[in-house]
């Protein structure tokens, strides 16, 4: 079994440094690109399920990297952390209005918690868990596409390495529209190829 796990194009808000959390945002001109030029790498792949998100971003890259060929499943659970009062503000600005929030965030871990938001201890339990019903939901041989978030995607990895939690959010740089393909043989999970551009 084969799981490619591919982040979605790039949006406005990606190359702003805005927060995009669970707001649902399109993917810019290069994130069409990007996904347009990968959709070459998926030609030669027959690929047996395909699942996203429920954000656009997600569902608007595997739609053109799998030329809209299979019926596409989309989860909530696939969806990027929720940044609660966060979202739509930019990094910059979070970092100048919360002078501590770095040390906060060190301090409290994976159970820091943004106003109104989700911590990421509650995203990689539900990206880990929808991961895992994936995998047992189909067979050897079969090839699987995860088109989500960086989030999602890390905690996916961080699965396989058997990373601690609160190692996940440093444990690979997943950019947009790269691919990381998981390989199940038998039950034994490998990483043979992380964050790859085919472009």
């Amino acid at each position: 079994m084969k799981i490619y796990l591919l982040r979605h194009g790039e949006t406005a808000w990606n190359e702003e440094r805005r927060i995009q959390g669970q707001t649902d945002v399109s993917l810019n001109d290069t994130g069409f690109f990007q996904a347009q030029a990968t959709k070459k790498y998926f030609d030669d792949i027959k690929l047996d399920a395909v699942y996203t998100s429920t954000l656009q971003r997600a569902i608007q890259t595997a739609e053109i990297v799998t030329g809209m060929k299979y019926p596409i499943k989309k989860f909530s659970d696939l969806n990027e952390r929720d940044f609660g009062n966060w979202q739509t503000r930019l990094w910059d600005e979070i970092y100048i209005e919360i002078p501590d929030l770095r040390e906060r965030w060190k301090r409290e871990g994976i159970k820091f918690t943004p106003e109104n938001g989700e911590s990421l201890e509650s995203l990689i339990s539900r990206s880990q868990r929808r991961f895992v019903q994936i995998i047992d939901s189909h067979i050897y041989g079969e090839n699987i596409l995860i088109s989500c978030h960086g989030g999602p995607l890390k905690a996916m990895v961080g699965y396989v390495y058997e990373t601690p939690w609160e190692d996940i959010p440093d444990v690979v740089n997943l950019d947009n529209c790269s691919i990381t393909l998981i390989e199940n043989e038998k039950g034994m999970l490998s990483i043979p190829v992380v964050n790859k551009f085919v472009y």
